[in-house]
């Protein structure tokens, strides 16, 4: 049997990072209680829970270049070079998914009060 190539093990984590994202952003959107209460939603977190499925795309695309690079043998496109732009591709999906699970309400925040009732 042979080992899994670095490229097979990144994309199972971007889609995992991209699973367990789209599952806490709909869980978070479910606890604020959407779609029924009147709350000024983040758009993205929506866009998450009702098309979440596409960013299994950025998996695909991201394997197929970096296969594609690392095949043709010349220039600078090393093992090295794949493995960071896969670890920076995971960080950034699990950035945008964490903030999309945390943040599913957009809170406007109001002016400062000052003791006289004016605004500050």
């Amino acid at each position: 049997m042979t080992a899994a190539l670095p490229t097979t093990r990144i994309v199972m984590v971007q889609i995992l990072v991209i699973c367990i994202g789209i599952c806490s952003t709909t869980v978070a959107l479910r606890i604020h209680n959407y779609p029924s209460a009147q709350e000024d939603w983040n758009v993205c977190s929506v866009a998450v829970r009702k098309a979440g499925w596409l960013l299994l795309a950025i998996p695909a695309a991201w394997a197929l270049c970096t296969t594609r690079f690392e095949a043709k043998g010349h220039g600078p496109w090393t093992t090295r070079w794949t493995i960071a732009t896969g670890v920076l591709t995971i960080a950034g999906l699990a950035w945008f998914l964490g903030w999309t699970a945390l943040e599913p309400v957009i809170w406007h925040v109001q002016p400062l009060q000052t003791l006289d009732g004016g605004a500050a």
